[in-house]
């Protein structure tokens, strides 16, 4: 193999190691030739990383050939970017880029006192976006809010189960916060060790799952550290994609969970790791093929999950006004309309819950997340031995309603906690 250069740049695009190797040692070019290919050259870095995009490939690699050379790219989960540039003959390029991650970056960029490396770290962390405006930014204030709520929860018959799962809502804490702290204090932190976080992407198109780019998510509390290792393992499957900083940044799906989650488990000094998957729109056979490769991590006691979903959205404003005055004024309509999807996710069917979703069009926004739980606990039947399957039962424990809708002018939202226990 001819390596004729090498860059390695930072998630904030900065350069951190270049080198170029001459060509005409290589390759018995003319001063000529190599200058007519190191233009080509550049134009075609320019060109190849303005294109990439998390959603272009499946294992953080990629490779582009032109008729001199080829260029490697590969982007490891916390944003650190590889572009190689080799002869057309190479081979195991993603065996040789994994090796320069850790022999070049490793053993030259983190112990560079000189280099970038500071960059890369706070790159690595996920600013708590919405903070100050959905919620406290003052960690004080805030531990004292949620402290409240979670208080209040605590002579809730849920406050005796031991959630292996919640569903529990995402809108702004004034609104919703209260009743997430019903599904919240069903959580015992003591032998959890990692915590799924599930939520529907608001902001762009998605068919997938996609995971974070970040090593840590900021919240007021303290910041919480992602599982990279799980992360890896699920990237490498070829069924994720990787959100970039941006779509990490707006969606608040699954920052609303944040607090609460490190709240919960400063009972355990703080000691998990968070496993952040945004959930597209997924069709049967996905919902599938991802039930599968979650349901072991469902049945591992280890575990928690934690599904983010608002329920009916009613209102002009959401496209969304249907009534039946049979029903009785339209909040009630709302009522019985979220309680029948409601006792369909409580029954674990996810073709109830699909049927439903069809006849009543109700605008559910977490449907993806929670028809991923449901298919999760279905698919355990199939990929976890009997001997060690888990028998679940779900409960929800409470239901609100940002406002109760007279009027056909009037809008509200709808926000259910509900808690997974195991039977028995």
């Amino acid at each position: 193999m001819v390596v004729y250069n090498l860059y390695i740049f930072s998630r904030t695009g900065q350069c951190l190691f270049y080198r170029e190797w001459l060509r005409r040692q290589q390759t018995n070019m003319t001063q000529d030739e190599e200058f007519k290919l190191m233009n080509g050259f550049i134009y075609s870095v320019k060109s190849f990383v303005q294109r990439l995009s998390p959603t272009d490939f499946k294992d953080g690699f990629l490779s582009y050939k032109t008729n001199c050379y080829k260029l490697h790219y590969y982007e490891t989960l916390t944003g650190l970017k590889f572009i190689l540039n080799t002869d057309n003959n190479v081979g195991n390029i993603r065996d040789i880029l994994h090796q320069l991650y850790s022999t070049i970056y490793v053993n030259y960029i983190l112990k560079n006192p000189r280099s970038s490396a500071s960059d890369i770290s706070m790159s690595s962390i996920r600013e708590a976006s919405h903070a100050g405006s959905w919620y406290e930014s003052d960690g004080n204030c805030l531990d004292q809010q949620l402290s409240t709520w979670l208080t209040e929860a605590n002579g809730s018959t849920n406050s005796r189960l031991k959630a292996r799962a919640i569903i529990a809502p995402h809108a702004g804490y004034t609104y919703s916060g209260p009743t997430a702290a019903y599904a919240y204090k069903s959580i015992d932190p003591t032998d959890i060790d990692r915590v799924f976080l599930l939520g529907p992407s608001h902001h762009y198109s998605l068919n997938t799952c996609a995971l974070t780019n970040h090593a840590f998510y900021e919240t007021p509390l303290y910041n919480i550290k992602i599982d990279t290792q799980i992360s890896g393992e699920l990237h490498k499957t070829g069924l994720f994609s990787l959100m970039n900083k941006q779509q990490d940044s707006d969606e608040h799906s699954l920052e609303m969970h944040l607090p609460y989650i490190a709240k919960v488990f400063e009972k355990k000094g703080k000691d998990f790791r968070l496993i952040p998957i945004l959930v597209g729109s997924l069709d049967s056979s996905k919902l599938e093929k991802y039930g599968q490769l979650l349901a072991p991590y469902l049945c591992d006691p280890r575990n928690l999950f934690v599904i983010s979903s608002d329920f009916c959205h009613w209102g002009r404003r959401f496209s969304y006004t249907p009534h039946n005055p049979e029903d009785g004024e339209i909040w009630q309509y709302i009522e019985k309309l979220d309680h029948k999807g409601m006792e369909l996710i409580e029954k674990l069917s996810l073709p109830e819950f699909h049927s439903y979703l069809r006849s009543t069009d109700n605008t559910i926004c977490g449907r993806y997340p929670i028809s991923l739980l449901l298919a999760t606990i279905e698919q355990s039947k199939k990929v976890v031995p009997s001997s060690q399957l888990p028998k679940f039962s779900m409960q929800f424990v409470k239901y609100a309603q940002s406002s109760r809708v007279k009027k056909a002018n009037d809008s509200s939202v709808s926000y259910a906690s509900a808690v997974l226990t195991l039977v028995g």
